[in-house]
């Protein structure tokens, strides 16, 4: 997957669409980020037909794995 997440005077923005989310995460799957949605991992708001992530909780995501000694896992792992 390529692209880049936009950014708002250097740091992520408040919402992030899923695929915004699949780069932060090292190109996860679309499986992958819902799978994070429904375990209460990654919180989200709707707009209209739209899913958002809440960046924080993306964030939040990342330092629990830092603080564990992990890096953010790619597909492989």
């Amino acid at each position: 997957m390529t692209g880049s997440v936009p950014s708002i005077g250097g740091a992520m923005p408040p919402l992030l669409p899923v695929k915004a989310v699949q780069l932060v995460c090292g190109g996860r799957g679309r499986g992958w980020v819902y799978e994070k949605i429904n375990d209460g991992t990654f919180e989200v708001v709707h707009d209209g037909g739209r899913t958002f992530i809440v960046a924080e909780s993306v964030a939040a995501y990342i330092e629990r794995l830092r603080a564990a000694g992990r890096r953010v896992p790619d597909d492989g792992d």
